[in-house]
């Protein structure tokens, strides 16, 4: 049967054959390109490291400049400033004294029980660490990115050590568990379909062939495959309903029903904590982070019940969706964080400018005052323009009510 009338039904766009080798040498580019998340970890690693050496005698300011010789480009350098302010301000909130090590590209030691349920990734939950493992950071850039998002291999070993550690197994649980085996299965195609369809495409057309989701709704065209070819179509088209079929909705309302054993869901997709056998992998902090503005906070958490978990569990969106290839895969969407602006302190702020500063401090301490009360000014300004409350938080003052008569503000 002709394929010409199918190539008129498709945009332009979507005829170009993507070349596999291409595509994957495209994503390795992307993530050596500078200022990219995943390379501003080690942005940060070089800059801490260095802000630790300018503390030993005799004190000197760093020049701002990367060490690394894979930095050295001015492509690369523009971004040392930002990295910078961020690890001074990483380094006065942890109070560090330890050397800081890029682990998010090892291959970690994995646990029996994480084996136990299928588990095989080996990616570290933390992406910088201190070298006392004292603080092992899970970095987040200012923009909405996922917590989790894999197929049976990753999205069920980490359900099954939530549900262990939760200690108990509840109806909604059971639906769960029901939902990820009838959807996160890998549905392997017969080696015949590459003959009748673009295999490692869910949409579109390449080179004459129809995507896997397109050529399972042609009824047509489906007349001239093979039994085999049909059979592992109507596979994926089972598995596509059912995400279509409002099951997105379903499966957050299902999570929903147990707030407790969401965050635990929560806390072991953020840190780790079951996957691995040793500490160094397991994070227990994010370091919130914008590669524009340079602000940044950290939040630690030791278990479920920690802030930064319960505030992610309440705020992450859960979602099926397709991978290339027929596999369906399990995703904690998060949104983006509030601008970072908001959540800088009087103390912190205090502590980043003595740390950047601590030369001039010792030097002439009253210009050096007469300075950070400037910046002081214009901080607050900026935070009055969003409103009150938030100067109040920068200051550390709770306002727990208003009079109108009276003395006004009632503190604590």
């Amino acid at each position: 049967m002709s394929l010409k009338k199918y190539i008129h039904q498709v945009k332009p766009r979507e005829e170009s054959y993507v070349n596999h080798v291409d595509r994957v040498q495209g994503l390795l580019t992307e993530a050596s390109r500078p200022g990219n998340a995943t390379i501003f970890e080690e942005y940060i690693v070089d800059a801490w490291n260095q802000l630790l050496d300018a503390r030993k005698p005799p004190r000197q300011k760093p020049k701002e400049v990367f060490l690394n010789t894979e930095f050295s480009s001015p492509a690369h350098q523009k971004y040392a400033p930002t990295a910078f302010k961020i690890a001074r301000k990483t380094l006065s909130e942890t109070r560090s004294s330890s050397k800081m090590i890029h682990s998010g590209s090892d291959s970690a030691s994995i646990s029996t029980i994480y084996t136990k349920y299928g588990g095989v990734d080996k990616t570290p939950k933390a992406d910088i660490r201190t070298e006392d493992n004292k603080f092992r950071l899970s970095l987040k850039e200012n923009k909405a990115s996922q917590l989790i998002s894999g197929g049976k291999t990753d999205a069920i070993p980490v359900f099954k050590i939530a549900e262990e550690k939760y200690g108990k197994t509840d109806e909604a649980m059971q639906k769960i568990e029901e939902v990820f085996g009838d959807v996160l299965k890998k549905i392997d195609p017969p080696k015949s379909a590459k003959d009748f369809i673009a295999t490692k495409y869910m949409t579109g057309l390449r080179k004459g062939k129809l995507g896997i989701l397109d050529a399972a709704k042609d009824v047509e065209l489906r007349k001239s495959f093979p039994k085999e070819v049909n059979d592992f179509l109507d596979e994926v088209t089972f598995v596509d309903d059912k995400i279509k079929n409002n099951l997105n909705k379903k499966i957050n309302d299902m999570f929903n029903e147990s707030m407790e054993f969401k965050q635990h869901f929560t806390f072991e997709a953020a840190s780790g904590s079951g996957k691995f056998s040793g500490i160094s992998p397991v994070a227990n902090s994010f370091l919130l982070f914008s590669s524009t503005n340079g602000r940044s906070a950290v939040q630690t958490f030791e278990d479920y019940n920690s802030k930064p978990i319960v505030d992610l569990a309440n705020k992450m969106k859960l979602r099926f969706r397709w991978k290339h290839g027929s596999k369906a895969v399990f995703a904690a969407d998060i949104p983006a964080s509030k601008d970072l602006v908001e959540q800088q302190t009087f103390e912190s702020f205090l502590a980043e400018e003595l740390n950047e500063g601590i030369v001039d401090v010792f030097r002439n301490i009253k210009s050096w005052l007469k300075r950070f009360i400037g910046k002081i000014i214009a901080f607050v300004k900026k935070l009055a323009e969003k409103g009150l409350e938030f100067v109040f938080k920068f200051f550390g003052v709770e306002l727990e009510s208003v009079s109108v008569s009276g003395w006004g503000p009632k503190w604590r």
